[in-house]
């Protein structure tokens, strides 16, 4: 076959389910997180809410080795990966990182979610 300089795409080739922008975001979150000061992370067992920038917020709820998200009407269910930086889970759709109050989320669909905390309690 003959190389005509076009570029041909193959659908055969699996792509990363979560997309760049997300992948570099959560880099950059991964970075943030390094460079704050450590606190201790624990386990959020009841819905917890967290408030973002921009007055963005959502429920979580962290036990053991699964996390759900509570947001826009929809619930979330990620698995707790290996992490040296708080607590850390994963799906196919979202990325979540607790380290102490501090909560950095990343959602494929909607990227906008910046400098979340755990709202302090009353």
């Amino acid at each position: 076959m003959e190389d005509d300089g076009a570029m041909h795409s193959d659908s055969s080739i699996r792509r990363p389910t979560i997309g760049t922008h997300a992948s570099g975001l959560l880099t950059i979150m991964v970075a943030t997180l390094s460079s704050a000061a450590c606190a201790q992370s624990k386990p959020r067992d009841e819905p917890t809410m967290v408030v973002c920038a921009g007055g963005r917020n959502f429920q979580m709820e962290a036990r053991g080795k699964m996390a759900r998200i509570f947001l826009d009407g929809r619930e979330l269910r990620l698995t707790q990966r290996a992490s040296s930086l708080g607590q850390q889970y994963r799906s196919s759709d979202a990325a979540l990182i607790i380290d102490g109050d501090y909560v950095a989320f990343v959602l494929n669909d909607d990227l906008a979610y910046e400098d979340c905390h755990i709202r302090a309690l009353d």
